[in-house]
């Protein structure tokens, strides 16, 4: 792993936190995702389908662009991953005076026995992107709600989004990430 670059290290590390609970998650073919799915920050999905330049949802003024030679990473003796670091470019047929994003998207195509070959399993990060548009909403969630007890039936209980993070096993871990229940894989430490 030394031949790899600090950014190549980092996609490695995300991967394998949501490698290590992908029975766990949800699955999404190529032509479900909308621009919004590939162009938030922070975003993470296992994609089913052929992941490229143009299959991938892009605006009409710029198209993705593969920006790195692809690299290949062994997971184990079976499995390995090709990255592939994909940023927009302006499309030919863009407008005069439009801007292209600074957008930057890790494809990790997992090649595995696990999956059939004709249909390919990829797990998308978009490293930077747009904001989240529920980040700041998301740390500032809390319930008042009455709690009744039989010495004050009148009680008030304040929760916080934080009180909630015992339920941290029961939902994707992407989401558990996005309300600060864990900070990253403990298997990875």
């Amino acid at each position: 792993m030394s031949r790899l670059t600090p950014e190549q290290k980092r996609v490695l590390e995300v991967f394998l936190k949501y490698f290590l609970t992908f029975h766990q998650s949800q699955v999404q073919l190529i032509s479900d995702l909308s621009v919004d799915d590939v162009t938030i920050e922070d975003s993470a999905w296992f994609v089913l389908g052929n992941i490229g330049r143009k299959s991938l949802p892009h605006d009409t003024d710029w198209i993705w662009n593969q920006s790195k030679p692809k690299v290949t990473i062994p997971i184990n003796s079976t499995e390995h991953i090709i990255i592939t670091k994909l940023n927009p470019r302006k499309y030919n047929k863009s407008r005069e005076g439009s801007i292209r994003p600074k957008y930057k998207l890790w494809d990790c195509e997992i090649v595995s026995p696990r999956f059939v070959k004709s249909t390919p399993m990829h797990f998308i990060w978009i490293e930077q992107g747009k904001q989240n548009p529920y980040d700041s909403c998301l740390n500032n969630i809390s319930f008042s709600t009455k709690w009744v007890f039989e010495e004050d039936k009148n009680s008030f209980c304040d929760l916080n989004i934080q009180d909630f993070s015992f339920l941290k096993d029961f939902i994707e871990p992407h989401l558990a990430l996005q309300f600060g229940w864990i900070e990253h894989c403990p298997i990875l430490q």
